[in-house]
């Protein structure tokens, strides 16, 4: 809707998070729920929070990432389809 009235500011943004929300939904179905909305609130916190992030936080983040990365390429290796 907001394409063809020339918003294109608010057409690319309902465009990302229509994709951001669909990716919540793979990684939920491949058992990585909440992993991508955790991991920009921390995300936001360390770019902007003014009290950043603590240690056991961002050990959980990469130890979140490392897994779903390992998933992911490992499915890509084995030529098949996320699940």
């Amino acid at each position: 809707m907001c394409l063809p009235e020339g918003l294109m500011n608010s057409a690319a943004s309902r465009a990302y998070y229509a994709m951001f929300q669909a990716a919540q939904v793979a990684m939920a179905v491949a058992g990585f729920r909440e992993y991508l909305v955790s991991g920009l609130r921390v995300r936001l916190a360390a770019d902007y929070g003014p009290a950043g992030v603590n240690k056991k936080t961002v050990q959980r983040l990469v130890y979140r990432a490392a897994s779903f990365v390992a998933a992911v390429e490992e499915k890509v290796r084995h030529g098949s389809a996320i699940e």
